[in-house]
């Protein structure tokens, strides 16, 4: 079309080449894939400012180690991109198994938000826990009894 701008236009193909996440992105059209990389590109904002406002209250005071905002900005992303996914594809299932979507489409994307957000943030930090900790070992070298 004959679009002032259209050049800087890419289609969800060539989203997937993008080398940074854009600061500003428009999301044209109202499909389930376009409202899929809307949530996309959401969650990985999201996530990015809270690992980041974390991390600085870390480097700025003692309580709050930086690593706990990567965990917590990685699990946010994840688990905003596994509802947007999950928000997508619950109405067309439910749709196609001959279901009205309207009636239990959301109680069943609360359900799987909910446990995917839970299970990344606890699983990462499960996973994570020796590098969370790598910090704490160090600090106690010199204390009494410690180390």
């Amino acid at each position: 079309p004959d679009i002032p701008g259209i050049e800087h236009a890419i289609t969800s193909n060539e989203a997937f080449d993008l080398p940074t996440l854009p600061r500003r992105v428009l999301v044209v059209g109202g499909g389930y894939i376009a409202v899929e990389f809307a949530g996309i590109f959401n969650g990985l904002a999201v996530g990015l400012v809270m690992a980041g406002g974390v991390a600085v209250l870390g480097l700025l005071w003692d309580f709050i180690d930086w690593r706990v905002g990567v965990v917590g900005g990685v699990a946010t992303a994840g688990s905003i991109i596994a509802g947007t996914t999950a928000g997508s594809a619950i109405p067309l299932l439910m749709r196609r198994l001959g279901f009205d979507p309207a009636q239990s489409a959301a109680i069943m994307l609360i359900m799987i938000t909910d446990a995917i957000a839970f299970a990344a943030f606890l699983g990462l930090a499960y996973a994570m826990f020796p590098w969370l900790q790598a910090d704490a070992a160090a600090g106690l070298e010199g204390v009494a009894g410690g180390g």
